[in-house]
């Protein structure tokens, strides 16, 4: 075999390889208990806190966010406001309408485009887009991986990788609980 084909098939391999080690998909967990049910969850006060952390995994501030929810069979809202440890606080406003029997669209306005939200048992999915505000006053935008895990009635548990550029910048983790 000459070098060119050793070289193609090596590199056809490798990317073989990498498909077939791809995540975790949220179908994964259609079983696992208890079942995710938006409208229950994400209805009445909810309250969120967690960590930012950065690309090395140093936390680099916290939060506490309160959440007014309201869903029903066709459209959901989170409205969010948060309050970081630096003092900075922010606020955002989701807005969801059912694609599907589970799967939802979503905007707010930082979000690039749309989000989708995709569910399955206990587990959420949620891909979008971020326009996220620099100290310099400029914007950058980031690749959001959600997911959320609910581990009882009245708590959800969410991590979120953070890329640009195919690269993990940031992550995300945080507790969502029902104040009702």
């Amino acid at each position: 075999m000459n070098r060119r084909r050793v070289w193609v098939l090596s590199l056809l391999s490798g990317v073989l390889f990498l498909v077939g080690c791809a995540g975790v998909k949220v179908q994964d967990y259609a079983d696992v208990q208890p079942t995710f049910d938006p409208i229950a969850f994400f209805n009445g006060e909810l309250v969120a806190e967690g960590l930012v952390q950065n690309r090395s995994g140093e936390v680099t501030r916290h939060f506490v966010a309160t959440i007014d929810a309201y869903w029903d069979e066709e459209r959901g809202v989170l409205d969010e406001v948060f309050l970081f440890s630096d003092g900075e606080e922010s606020e955002r406003y989701w807005e969801f309408t059912r694609t599907g029997p589970n799967t939802w669209t979503g905007t707010a306005g930082d979000v690039v485009g749309e989000s989708r939200l995709v569910h399955a048992g206990n587990a959420i999915q949620m891909r979008y887009r971020l326009s996220v505000p620099l100290s310099s006053g400029r914007n950058v935008v980031l690749d959001m991986d959600d997911w959320l895990y609910q581990v009882s009635d009245q708590t959800l548990i969410n991590e979120t990788v953070m890329r640009k550029f195919g690269f993990r910048v940031g992550k995300l983790i945080l507790t969502i609980r029902k104040l009702d």
